[in-house]
C-alpha cells in the first residue's frame, strides 16, 4: 500500500471515529509512519495539521446536527470533543463566521469542510528539478516565530514573516535583500536567517544545520515564493518522496532564497531551493555497544522535545521542557535518555507516586523512542533502568497509563510483564 492509500485509510478512520478521542499515534500506525513523519506528510499535502483537520471536520458535522436534530448546543459540543459550551461556540464561530444558534437556520451561510481524499492528479508531465547532495554542517543566525496552529495555511504565515511590516523581514535583520537567505522550518517554528558574515544584528538565534544527505529541489527563476513554494512542497511530499528510496531525517527542512535588493532584478532573477534531509530506508545499522542509558541533562531539552513532537505528536514547548529539567528533583523524579553516540534517540520520564490509599508506585509520565531506532530494545532498556531505580528506593510496583487505541504499546508492555487491571475514563477541565 502506498502512502496516499494509507493517508486515505487514516482519513477513513477519522470519519469512523469522529466522535471519539483520536490519537495521532494511531493515525501514524495506519500509515506506517512515525507521528512526526505522518504530520509532515499530512500538513504538506493539506496545509494543515491532522488535529486542525479533525477539528474542521467536527465543526462541519456539528452544522448538520444543529440543523437536523433536537440535540442541544451543549450536547453537540461534548459529542465532538469540546470541554465546554463556550469553547465550542468560540471554535464554531471562528470557522463558520456565525454562532451555533445562528447556524440552526438552514438558510445560514457556513464554511463546511468536506472529508479529504489524497490522490496524485497528473495534468501532463510535471518536471521536478532536484539532486541528491551531501552538505557540510554550517550555522545560520536569524529570528524565529511560532506558527499559529489554528491558521489555515502555513505558507501564508511564512509570507507574513517576510513582509516589510514584520519585524523579522530581511530589511529588519540587515540592510537589503542581496545574497542568500534561509527559511528554516521545524516543528511548528519558522526562522528567517543568514550566515553570520551577512548579518548586521547581534542577539540573533543560532541555528545549526547538520551535514549529511539532502534532496535539493529548485524552482525556476522569477517564480513568486507564495505560489512556487506550496507547489514544490506538494510535489516533494505527494509525488517524489512516496516513490523514492528515502525517508525524511529528523532535521530542519531548509528553504534557500537567492535574492537581490533591487525590486525589478529580484523579480526577474530570484529562485528558491528546498533542502530535505534524507535517510535511506533501512539505512541504520544499530550497534548496541554505542548505546548508553543515562540520566538526562538540561542540555538534552531540545532533543527530548523533538522526540516528543516527532514520535508522540505532542505540541512541545522547548522552554517548558528546559525548565522542567532544571527543576528536576531526582529523589522523586527521573528522566532517563537513550544516548546513541551523542544523539538522544529515546527517553523515559517517571516519578514517585504516593497516594493515600495504597503503597507508593513509580508512575510513567512519558516514553518515546525515535522511529529510526525502534526494534533495538531501547524502550526495554529505558524501562529496565526505571525498574532498577524503583528497587533501589524500595518501591515494588510501577504504573503505566496508555491510550486505549495504542494497541502496539499495550502489547509491548505485556511482553515486559505488565498487566492491565482496569479501564479508565480521563476527565480534564481548563481553568
Amino acid at each position: 500500500m502506498n502512502i496516499l492509500n494509507e493517508l486515505n485509510e487514516a482519513c477513513n478512520y477519522i470519519e469512523e471515529n469522529i466522535c471519539s478521542d483520536i490519537d495521532i499515534n494511531t493515525l501514524a500506525l495506519i500509515t506506517n509512519q512515525s507521528a512526526g513523519n505522518f504530520n509532515r506528510f499530512f500538513t504538506s499535502m493539506l496545509n494543515m495539521t491532522a488535529k486542525e483537520y479533525i477539528r474542521k471536520r467536527r465543526l462541519s458535522l456539528a452544522v448538520y446536527d444543529l440543523q437536523n436534530s433536537d440535540e442541544s448546543i451543549t450536547d453537540i459540543a461534548f459529542k465532538y470533543g469540546f470541554n465546554s459550551y463556550d469553547s465550542f461556540c468560540k471554535a464554531f464561530t471562528s470557522q463558520h463566521n456565525v454562532s451555533p444558534t445562528q447556524a440552526k437556520s438552514k438558510n445560514c451561510r457556513v464554511n463546511l469542510f468536506p472529508p479529504a481524499r489524497f490522490e496524485i492528479n497528473v495534468k501532463g508531465a510535471q518536471k521536478i528539478n532536484f539532486k541528491i547532495e551531501e552538505i557540510e554542517e554550517f550555522e545560520v543566525y536569524g529570528l524565529t516565530e511560532n506558527f499559529n496552529c489554528q491558521a489555515c495555511n502555513r505558507f501564508e504565515q511564512e509570507n507574513t514573516m517576510w513582509s516589510l511590516d514584520n519585524k523579522h523581514c530581511p530589511e529588519k535583520i540587515c540592510n537589503g535583500y542581496d545574497g542568500i537567505w534561509y527559511g528554516i522550518f521545524d516543528n511548528g517554528k519558522y526562522s528567517i536567517a543568514r550566515k553570520k558574515e551577512d548579518t548586521d544584528f547581534d542577539n540573533l538565534k543560532t541555528l545549526k544545520i547538520k551535514g549529511g544527505k539532502y534532496a535539493v529541489f529548485t524552482t525556476d527563476k522569477g517564480g513568486y515564493a507564495g505560489i512556487e513554494l506550496p507547489k514544490i512542497h506538494d510535489l516533494i511530499f505527494n509525488s517524489w518522496l512516496p516513490s523514492s528510496n528515502y525517508n525524511i531525517k529528523k532535521e530542519y527542512i531548509i528553504e534557500v532564497f537567492h535574492l537581490e535588493t533591487d525590486r525589478e532584478l529580484r523579480r526577474k532573477n530570484r529562485y528558491y531551493e528546498i533542502y530535505v534531509p534524507l535517510i535511506e530506508k533501512n539505512e541504520i545499522k544499530f550497534d548496541e555497544n554505542r548505546l548508553k542509558i543515562r540520566n538526562a541533562k538540561v542540555k538534552d531539552y531540545r532533543d527530548i522535545c523533538k522526540i516528543s513532537c516527532d514520535d508522540l505528536g505532542y505540541n512541545c514547548d522547548e522552554k517548558l521542557v528546559k525548565q522542567r529539567l532544571e527543576e528536576l528533583n531526582d529523589k522523586n523524579e527521573r528522566v532517563f535518555v537513550a544516548d546513541y553516540d551523542g544523539i538522544i534517540v529515546g527517553y523515559l520520564h517517571a516519578e514517585v507516586y504516593k497516594p493515600l490509599y495504597f503503597e507508593s508506585l513509580i508512575n510513567f509520565l512519558g516514553l518515546a523512542v525515535s522511529k529510526e531506532y525502534r526494534n533495538h530494545k531501547i524502550g526495554t532498556k529505558l524501562i529496565n533502568e526505571v525498574e532498577d531505580w524503583a528497587k533501589s528506593i524500595g518501591i515494588t510496583k510501577i504504573r503505566v497509563n496508555s491510550g486505549y487505541s495504542r494497541k502496539d504499546a499495550h502489547e509491548f508492555y505485556r511482553k515486559l510483564g505488565y498487566t492491565n487491571e482496569k479501564e479508565q475514563i480521563r476527565f480534564l477541565k481548563e481553568l
